[in-house]
């Protein structure tokens, strides 16, 4: 009998990467299914996300294909191992159905509080594009009309259907960074990933963002919205001192090129701030000044 050959055919890293992280997601993502008693129009919203993504499929280069695999490695570890304690022990990550993902969130970060009527979550868009400008001009948009995110298809503790008005932000991670933690993934080393010093980054970010958005948000008025940036801020502040004061992380002061891309679009809120306090004491209203920034 003649022998048959079969080529020992290696799986490229980046393929191995995206399986992985294929299976992550489709293990804790947001079933949309389980919605169609609370919404009437789930088909609806089904129909118009999948248009989008092949649409999306059929105008992408390789190149862009390539650069969706990554990020889509970045959310499912992000996810992951932010349930896994990168952001303290009592934080879970969950992914957004497509819709919602398709927003601007793509996971869904809950606080465990004592009392389910204080609900604190906060909605994370996991990124390693260089052009953020839009993903920040949304945010600003929305802190200007007196509207943070909402997520439509999601399930608190308490089983309230849907949130609304919670606040969202922007992490970013070089590829390079994405491309270390997901070798160490795909081989099982979860120690490494877990005590790696990209979670003080995406904590640091979480913070820099929190904190320009509740001095944005105070010079326009915009109290209620304030306030739960102040909350959340005070609650991941408290976080990463436990973290450090445990003394397990080495290096949780080292920093990729995203994190200075992150400070740079902050600096842009900034310098709102400044000038939108410099202009209501020039007699601007609120509704003035939010028309004048809603650009």
């Amino acid at each position: 009998m003649k022998e048959t050959y079969t080529p020992n055919i290696e799986i490229p890293l980046i393929d191995k990467m995206h399986n992985k992280a294929l299976e992550s997601i489709n293990e804790n993502k947001i079933n949309i299914e389980d919605f169609r008693d609370t919404y009437s129009d789930v088909e609806n919203d089904i129909n118009k996300t999948k248009a989008r993504m092949e649409k999306w499929d059929r105008e992408s280069t390789e190149k862009e294909k390539e650069m969706k695999k990554y990020a889509t490695i970045l959310e499912a570890i992000t996810n992951e191992f932010i349930s896994k304690g990168w952001l303290g022990k009592d934080v879970k990550a969950k992914h957004t159905a497509d819709p919602d993902d398709l927003n601007g969130v793509d996971i869904v970060s809950e606080f465990t509080k004592e009392d389910p009527r204080q609900y604190l979550g906060l909605g994370i868009d996991a990124t390693f594009a260089k052009d953020l400008k839009g993903k920040f001009r949304g945010i600003k948009a929305g802190i200007v009309r007196g509207k943070l995110a909402s997520v439509k298809y999601y399930k608190t503790e308490d089983g309230q259907a849907g949130l609304s008005n919670i606040p969202n932000v922007v992490v970013g991670v070089e590829l390079k960074t994405i491309k270390e933690l997901g070798e160490a993934w795909v081989n099982n080393d979860e120690d490494y990933i877990k005590n790696h010093h990209i979670q003080f980054q995406i904590i640091d970010q979480i913070l820099m963002q929190l904190d320009k958005f509740n001095k944005y948000s105070t010079v326009l008025e915009r109290e209620e919205i304030a306030e739960k940036f102040k909350a959340t801020y005070d609650l991941v502040e408290r976080i990463k001192k436990d973290k450090i004061e445990s003394g397990r992380y080495l290096n949780h002061s080292k920093r990729d090129l995203m994190h200075s891309r992150i400070e740079e679009e902050l600096d842009d809120f900034l310098k709102d701030v400044k000038r939108t306090s410099k202009q209501k004491l020039t007699g601007y209203s609120t509704n003035d000044l939010a028309a004048r920034f809603n650009n």
